[in-house]
């Protein structure tokens, strides 16, 4: 008896010792602050994404329907997939605890969600 129930503390132990159902996509925390500079006559706008999971997230997509910018946006932390998806950090693990961010200058403020990630854990 007492040997299955070691066995099972042990199994449920190495499962959340990986992450396993510790993390998700809503462990993606989005936020949107203007920065107070203008670009080409409209408002220019951060967006961070902190991962508030133990884990790391790779391959981060969210839901940037309608995103625009006046200025270019940096393809190395925010890529239009779509019209409705945007991948970030070319796919590169966001690190526990660790944000990634990118501006955009429009007149209007965007709403942006988080939509799918791979989490890995080591």
């Amino acid at each position: 008896m007492f040997a299955k129930v070691a066995l099972s503390i042990l199994l449920l132990g190495c499962l959340f010792s990986q992450g396993m159902g510790q993390c998700s996509v809503q462990n993606l925390k989005i936020t949107t602050a203007p920065t107070g500079t203008v670009a080409n006559g409209k408002p220019v706008y951060n967006v961070t994404v902190t991962n508030a999971c133990a884990c790391g997230q790779s391959s981060v997509v969210i839901d940037c329907t309608g995103l625009q910018s006046a200025v270019p946006l940096d393809l190395a932390h925010v890529t239009k997939v779509d019209a409705t998806k945007c991948l970030l950090n070319n796919g590169d693990i966001i690190y526990p605890k660790e944000s990634t961010s990118f501006t955009y200058a429009w007149n209007q403020v965007f709403t942006f969600k988080p939509v799918d990630s791979q989490v890995s854990c080591s």
